[in-house]
C-alpha cells in the first residue's frame, strides 16, 4: 500500500537541511523498495528547498510513520510539520542508485568548501 508523506521545513533551516542531506540520501537508498519516489519541495519564487515529499510502499499507516520517524532530516528536527496519507500509484519509480551518487557528490562539495554547510545554497 502506498503512502505519501509531505513535510515542510522550519523557516530558516537551509543549513540544517544541507548538513544532513548525505545521511538523508543514504537512508533513502537503504530503504530500497520501500521508497517509491520522492524529492524536495521547492519555493516557487527562489527555488530553495522548503520541504520533502516521500511516497513509500509499506503495509500500514504505522509503517509509514515509522519510516518518517527514522528519516535523518526528521531526527535532526528539520520539519515544522508532516502529513501522512494513502496514495494511488500513477507515475514511474525513481532510478535505483541515484541517491547514493548524489550523496557522494554532495559530500565531495562539502569537503572542498570546508564549511560543513550546503555549498549549493544561495
Amino acid at each position: 500500500m502506498y503512502f505519501t508523506i509531505i513535510c515542510f521545513d522550519r523557516p530558516g533551516s537551509a543549513q540544517l537541511r544541507g548538513k544532513h542531506l548525505p545521511a538523508h540520501l543514504r537512508y533513502l537508498e537503504k530503504q530500497g523498495a520501500r521508497v517509491h519516489t520522492g524529492g524536495p519541495l521547492k519555493d516557487p519564487v527562489d527555488g530553495s528547498m522548503v520541504g520533502s515529499l516521500y511516497i513509500v510502499d509499506v503495509a500500514s499507516y504505522d509503517e509509514a510513520r515509522a519510516f518518517i520517524e527514522g528519516e535523518p532530516l526528521h531526527k535532526a528536527g528539520l520539519f515544522e510539520s508532516m502529513m501522512v496519507r494513502g496514495w494511488m500509484q500513477m507515475q514511474p519509480e525513481i532510478t535505483p542508485g541515484a541517491n547514493e551518487l548524489t550523496a557522494q557528490e554532495f559530500e565531495r562539495q562539502l569537503a572542498e568548501s570546508g564549511s560543513g554547510s550546503n555549498p549549493a545554497a544561495p
